[in-house]
């Protein structure tokens, strides 16, 4: 079974946008109310994402409503708080490590999903080996690798 998370997030105007803050972590968009929520939500989940990138939220198990249930709309969201859910089990989606020098790496050719960001598909499976990245088929990352996590367990029988 799925746990749900609740974190609130509050929206007010911000210059020609809006800016959003959910438990600290902060985001602005210049175009919409609902895409600061969805950035500051990310953010607050640890979903790495890179500057001028906005992943769907939904990719990642993270379902943005308002408290009351009803639409959205920019002056809803500045004048409540919303509800953002995030729907995770352990074994479905394991947190992701931020690389530093003090974070533990993976074992050596052990599969792990890999984040660079400047890639243009900047999740994809991979591997470490001698201290060095490499995609899944065996070709060496030619980027900065920020993150990694372990892949998800297989589902169980019958669900």
């Amino acid at each position: 079974m799925k746990d749900t998370i609740t974190k609130k997030v509050t929206v007010r105007p911000y210059g020609d946008g809006y800016h959003a803050r959910c438990e600290g972590h902060t985001a602005s968009s210049t175009s919409s109310a609902q895409g600061a929520v969805g950035r500051a939500a990310l953010k607050a989940f640890g979903v790495p994402f890179a500057n001028g990138e906005f992943p769907d939220p939904a990719n990642f198990g993270i379902t943005l409503a308002p408290v009351d249930g009803r639409n959205w709309t920019a002056e809803r969201l500045v004048q409540g708080e919303i509800k953002v859910n995030f729907e995770e089990t352990k074994e479905a989606f394991p947190p992701w490590n931020r690389i530093s020098d003090d974070s533990p790496l993976p074992d050596d050719n052990t599969a792990v999903l890999v984040h660079a960001p400047k890639c243009s598909d900047p999740v994809w499976m991979g591997y470490m080996e001698a201290d060095e990245w490499y995609w899944i088929e065996g070709t060496k990352v030619p980027y900065e690798v920020t993150h990694w996590t372990h892949l998800p367990e297989p589902p169980k029988e019958g669900k």
